[in-house]
């Protein structure tokens, strides 16, 4: 049996949770504060035992990595403040499957900025760190472990006679030495790369902002074979899938969370735009991971323009549909929360790391059941996949769903704000 469903909405941009009888939860948050300036954290994952580490800046000057338990308390917090004046920062964080792990991000002193490359054990300590500098200013913002045991750094440069900034990568060992350096010039003058992954063949995807791509694909001679996008548009992280095909996330020319699936000739056959609505607000892609399901979840910020950022988390199905969206943090002027990494977790839950106002701010994130105590008719067994169009949407939007008989089911609506709107 298939019923419409026609939803008139005022207002903000609903994108609607797709899952009946499911929710959201958060399971718990902590917070790392240095008591001396913003403090952000860029990067999480999951360790071989369940527990998880995120890397960030402590301070405005130190780069920090910490490690918590799954319940998230501490079992170590490390601040590495280098031999030298200014500011380190760790932009993004991989494990390298040795029980160590890998940090790429960049120092600054007296304004010049050099990329820095660490590798770390378990237990935090420094196994080595390198600064590579190219005659001017350098910074890293992700990295990839490659083929031969190397690692490949994403990043921005001055250097190379560059026009302000260009999309800059630098290849290396297995103990950071420069192996070679892989440059993608354009007019602009603020580009930069900031997510990288390796592709089937073994060359690389690199996520950018520039004047002219948003997306590059690189052979792993580091030779360019093709570009998508343009400056109008951003992408802020990539993967690539099982299929050899490319998900990319980062943000629209029309200032939405923008997700687009990207064949290996460079051709985006779906991209979808999530996000809230209206002349104030925009919201930003900054981390994806693939999920068990065959779908992907998604992080990043919702802003209005000059007085408020919050965290949004949406996870969206393999065909980019929405299944569910959240906010977190306060609605209230002059604060400031946002996420630039999630993965899902081995439990199926999920681990976000960004910033509360000053703070680091660490997320656990799970999906509960609506279950009604002492009446077992009441409890779930599956759930259905709702599809509405147009979505995201402004006035009405058409829902569709379908019923293998007549029988009575309940439709719950949310808002992005997780509160019930109807029934």
């Amino acid at each position: 049996m298939k019923r419409k469903v026609t939803l008139l909405i005022l207002g903000m941009l609903f994108l609607l949770p797709s899952i009946l009888y499911g929710d959201i939860d958060t399971l718990w948050t902590k917070y790392f504060d240095s008591d001396m300036g913003t403090d952000k954290g860029y990067s999480v994952l999951e360790a071989e035992n369940g527990d998880y580490i995120f890397c960030g800046v402590y301070g405005l000057t130190d780069l920090i990595v910490g490690r918590v338990d799954s319940a998230g308390d501490s079992i170590w917090t490390n601040i590495y403040s280098y031999p030298m004046e200014g500011s380190v920062q760790g932009r993004d964080i991989i494990d390298i499957g040795d029980g160590n792990y890998v940090i790429a991000g960049f120092h600054i002193v007296n304004l010049k900025w050099d990329m820095m490359l660490a590798k770390i054990n378990g237990e935090g300590n420094a196994i080595w760190t390198r600064f590579y500098d190219f005659g001017a200013d350098e910074s890293a913002y992700g990295v990839c472990q490659t083929r031969d045991g190397g690692y490949l750094i994403a990043g921005r440069t001055s250097s190379f006679d560059a026009i302000a900034f260009d999309v800059f990568l630098v290849k290396t060992d297995s103990i950071g030495e420069v192996q070679g350096t892989y440059l993608y010039k354009s007019d602009g003058g603020w580009d930069a790369a900031y997510g990288v992954d390796t592709t089937a063949d073994g060359g690389y995807i690199v996520a950018c902002q520039s004047d002219s791509a948003s997306l590059l694909r690189f052979d792993s001679q580091g030779n360019l074979l093709w570009k998508y996008g343009s400056g109008a548009m951003a992408y802020y992280a990539v993967k690539t899938l099982a299929n050899s095909d490319f998900i990319a996330l980062g943000i629209s020319s029309d200032d939405f969370m923008k997700v687009s699936l990207v064949n290996d000739n460079g051709y985006a056959y779906n991209s979808r735009n999530y996000g809230l609505s209206g002349d104030y607000y925009y919201t930003t892609g900054y981390g994806l991971d693939i999920t068990s399901d065959g779908g992907y979840i998604l992080t990043g910020v919702v802003s209005d323009y000059i007085f408020n950022d919050r965290v949004y988390i949406v996870k969206i199905d393999g065909y980019l549909n929405s299944l569910w969206s959240r906010i977190y943090g306060t609605d209230a002027d002059w604060k400031y929360s946002g996420a630039y990494s999630i993965k899902e977790t081995s439990d199926g839950d999920y681990i976000a790391v960004g910033y509360n106002d000053a703070d680091i701010w660490l997320l656990k994130l799970g999906e509960v059941q609506d279950v009604v105590s002492g009446d077992s008719t009441n409890i779930p067994n599956n759930y259905l996949t709702l599809t509405s169009y147009p979505n995201p949407f402004n006035t009405t939007t058409e829902i569709k769903y379908y019923l293998p008989t007549n029988q009575n089911i309940t439709l719950e609506i949310y808002d992005l704000l997780g509160r019930k709107i109807q029934t």
